[in-house]
Protein backbone atom coordinates (compact mmCIF):
# COMPACT_ATOMS: atom_id res chain seq x y z
CA UNK A 1 0.00 0.00 0.00
CA UNK A 2 2.75 2.45 0.92
CA UNK A 3 4.76 1.65 -2.22
CA UNK A 4 1.76 2.61 -4.37
CA UNK A 5 1.84 6.14 -2.94
CA UNK A 6 5.45 6.66 -3.97
CA UNK A 7 5.81 8.44 -7.36
CA UNK A 8 8.15 5.85 -8.87
CA UNK A 9 7.90 7.28 -12.42
CA UNK A 10 8.98 10.71 -11.21
CA UNK A 11 11.79 9.17 -9.16
CA UNK A 12 13.13 7.20 -12.15
CA UNK A 13 12.97 10.26 -14.39
CA UNK A 14 14.74 12.39 -11.81
CA UNK A 15 17.43 9.77 -11.19
CA UNK A 16 18.06 9.13 -14.90
CA UNK A 17 18.32 12.81 -15.80
CA UNK A 18 20.55 13.49 -12.82
CA UNK A 19 22.90 10.71 -13.88
CA UNK A 20 22.95 11.91 -17.50
CA UNK A 21 23.86 15.49 -16.65
CA UNK A 22 26.34 14.42 -13.98
CA UNK A 23 28.20 12.43 -16.61
CA UNK A 24 27.99 15.36 -19.05
CA UNK A 25 29.43 17.70 -16.44
CA UNK A 26 32.18 15.34 -15.30
CA UNK A 27 33.44 14.47 -18.77
CA UNK A 28 33.50 18.13 -19.83
CA UNK A 29 30.78 17.89 -22.48
CA UNK A 30 28.94 20.98 -21.28
CA UNK A 31 32.21 22.96 -21.17
CA UNK A 32 32.89 21.97 -24.76
CA UNK A 33 29.35 22.98 -25.73
CA UNK A 34 29.82 26.35 -24.02
CA UNK A 35 33.11 26.99 -25.83
CA UNK A 36 31.48 25.95 -29.09
CA UNK A 37 28.75 28.52 -28.46
CA UNK A 38 31.42 31.15 -27.94
CA UNK A 39 33.14 30.19 -31.22
CA UNK A 40 29.79 30.17 -33.04
CA UNK A 41 29.25 33.83 -32.13
CA UNK A 42 32.64 34.74 -33.54
CA UNK A 43 33.10 38.49 -33.50
CA UNK A 44 29.41 39.07 -32.74
CA UNK A 45 29.81 39.17 -28.94
CA UNK A 46 26.33 40.53 -28.18
CA UNK A 47 24.82 37.29 -29.57
CA UNK A 48 26.52 35.26 -26.85
CA UNK A 49 23.82 36.06 -24.24
CA UNK A 50 20.88 35.00 -26.41
CA UNK A 51 22.80 31.90 -27.47
CA UNK A 52 23.33 30.92 -23.82
CA UNK A 53 19.62 31.57 -23.22
CA UNK A 54 18.78 29.07 -25.95
CA UNK A 55 21.39 26.61 -24.69
CA UNK A 56 20.05 26.81 -21.12
CA UNK A 57 16.48 26.42 -22.37
CA UNK A 58 17.40 23.34 -24.41
CA UNK A 59 19.35 21.67 -21.61
CA UNK A 60 16.63 22.39 -19.08
CA UNK A 61 13.83 21.26 -21.39
CA UNK A 62 15.71 18.07 -22.25
CA UNK A 63 15.04 16.92 -18.72
CA UNK A 64 17.66 18.45 -16.46
CA UNK A 65 15.30 21.00 -14.96
CA UNK A 66 16.09 24.59 -14.14
CA UNK A 67 18.27 24.37 -11.03
CA UNK A 68 20.82 21.83 -12.32
CA UNK A 69 20.97 23.60 -15.67
CA UNK A 70 21.76 26.96 -14.11
CA UNK A 71 24.31 25.36 -11.79
CA UNK A 72 26.10 23.61 -14.66
CA UNK A 73 25.96 26.38 -17.28
CA UNK A 74 26.59 29.44 -15.10
CA UNK A 75 30.38 28.98 -14.71
CA UNK A 76 31.19 28.54 -18.41
CA UNK A 77 28.72 31.30 -19.30
CA UNK A 78 30.40 33.69 -16.87
CA UNK A 79 33.81 32.82 -18.25
CA UNK A 80 32.59 33.41 -21.81
CA UNK A 81 31.02 36.71 -20.72
CA UNK A 82 34.27 37.79 -19.10
CA UNK A 83 36.19 36.97 -22.29
CA UNK A 84 33.80 39.06 -24.38
CA UNK A 85 33.37 41.99 -22.00
CA UNK A 86 29.69 41.25 -21.36
CA UNK A 87 28.27 42.45 -18.05
CA UNK A 88 27.96 39.51 -15.63
CA UNK A 89 24.42 40.47 -14.62
CA UNK A 90 23.31 40.39 -18.27
CA UNK A 91 24.72 36.90 -18.77
CA UNK A 92 23.21 35.59 -15.55
CA UNK A 93 19.79 36.91 -16.56
CA UNK A 94 20.09 35.01 -19.83
CA UNK A 95 21.27 31.73 -18.27
CA UNK A 96 18.86 31.91 -15.33
CA UNK A 97 15.78 32.69 -17.36
CA UNK A 98 16.81 30.25 -20.07
CA UNK A 99 16.95 27.52 -17.45
CA UNK A 100 13.59 28.57 -16.00
CA UNK A 101 12.09 28.76 -19.51
CA UNK A 102 12.83 25.08 -20.10
CA UNK A 103 11.79 24.02 -16.60
CA UNK A 104 8.15 23.27 -17.41
CA UNK A 105 8.91 20.99 -20.32
CA UNK A 106 6.62 17.95 -20.17
CA UNK A 107 9.63 15.70 -19.56
CA UNK A 108 11.25 17.62 -16.69
CA UNK A 109 10.41 16.67 -13.10
CA UNK A 110 8.79 20.07 -12.48
CA UNK A 111 6.83 19.80 -15.72
CA UNK A 112 5.57 16.32 -14.78
CA UNK A 113 4.47 17.54 -11.34
CA UNK A 114 2.79 20.63 -12.82
CA UNK A 115 0.92 18.48 -15.35
CA UNK A 116 -0.22 16.07 -12.63
CA UNK A 117 -1.48 18.96 -10.47
CA UNK A 118 -3.31 20.51 -13.43
CA UNK A 119 -4.89 17.13 -14.21
CA UNK A 120 -6.04 16.81 -10.60
CA UNK A 121 -7.79 20.17 -11.00
CA UNK A 122 -9.45 19.00 -14.20
CA UNK A 123 -7.11 20.98 -16.44
CA UNK A 124 -5.02 18.11 -17.80
CA UNK A 125 -3.65 17.93 -21.31
CA UNK A 126 -2.24 21.44 -21.37
CA UNK A 127 1.41 20.64 -20.70
CA UNK A 128 2.53 21.96 -24.10
CA UNK A 129 0.64 25.21 -23.61
CA UNK A 130 2.03 25.65 -20.09
CA UNK A 131 5.55 25.03 -21.37
CA UNK A 132 5.09 27.44 -24.29
CA UNK A 133 3.74 30.27 -22.13
CA UNK A 134 6.52 29.77 -19.58
CA UNK A 135 9.06 29.91 -22.41
CA UNK A 136 7.51 33.06 -23.88
CA UNK A 137 7.35 34.96 -20.59
CA UNK A 138 10.92 34.04 -19.62
CA UNK A 139 12.20 34.99 -23.08
CA UNK A 140 10.59 38.42 -22.68
CA UNK A 141 12.05 38.90 -19.19
CA UNK A 142 15.48 37.74 -20.35
CA UNK A 143 15.42 40.10 -23.33
CA UNK A 144 14.43 42.98 -21.07
CA UNK A 145 17.17 42.13 -18.59
CA UNK A 146 19.75 41.81 -21.34
CA UNK A 147 18.84 45.29 -22.55
CA UNK A 148 18.74 46.83 -19.07
CA UNK A 149 22.10 45.34 -18.08
CA UNK A 150 23.59 46.32 -21.46
CA UNK A 151 24.51 42.84 -22.64
CA UNK A 152 24.28 44.12 -26.18
CA UNK A 153 27.27 46.36 -25.51
CA UNK A 154 29.81 43.56 -25.43
CA UNK A 155 33.33 44.89 -25.65
CA UNK A 156 36.07 42.26 -25.78
CA UNK A 157 38.70 44.98 -25.30
CA UNK A 158 37.38 45.39 -21.71
CA UNK A 159 38.18 41.77 -20.92
CA UNK A 160 41.11 40.81 -18.74
CA UNK A 161 40.55 37.12 -19.47
CA UNK A 162 42.48 35.45 -22.33
CA UNK A 163 40.65 34.25 -25.42
CA UNK A 164 39.64 30.61 -25.81
CA UNK A 165 42.60 28.28 -26.10
CA UNK A 166 41.54 24.97 -27.66
CA UNK A 167 44.46 23.11 -26.08
CA UNK A 168 43.22 23.85 -22.55
CA UNK A 169 41.29 21.22 -20.57
CA UNK A 170 37.49 21.58 -20.37
CA UNK A 171 36.10 24.46 -18.31
CA UNK A 172 35.35 23.51 -14.75
CA UNK A 173 33.20 25.18 -12.12
CA UNK A 174 36.10 26.81 -10.27
CA UNK A 175 37.26 28.77 -13.33
CA UNK A 176 33.97 30.62 -13.69
CA UNK A 177 33.74 31.36 -9.96
CA UNK A 178 37.33 32.64 -9.93
CA UNK A 179 36.74 34.94 -12.88
CA UNK A 180 33.49 36.24 -11.40
CA UNK A 181 35.10 36.94 -8.03
CA UNK A 182 38.31 38.52 -9.33
CA UNK A 183 36.89 40.72 -12.06
CA UNK A 184 33.61 41.89 -10.56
Amino acid sequence: DVAGLFPSDLFLTLMGVTMLFTVARENGTLGVVARSAERLCGSRGPLLGPLFFLLATAVSAAGAGNVPTAAVLAPPAMLAAARRGIAPAAMMVMVGHGAIAGGLSPITPMGVVADEKLAALGLGGHSGYTFGMNLLVNAMVAAGGYLVFRGWRADASMSRVPAVDESVAPIDETEGCFVFHKKW
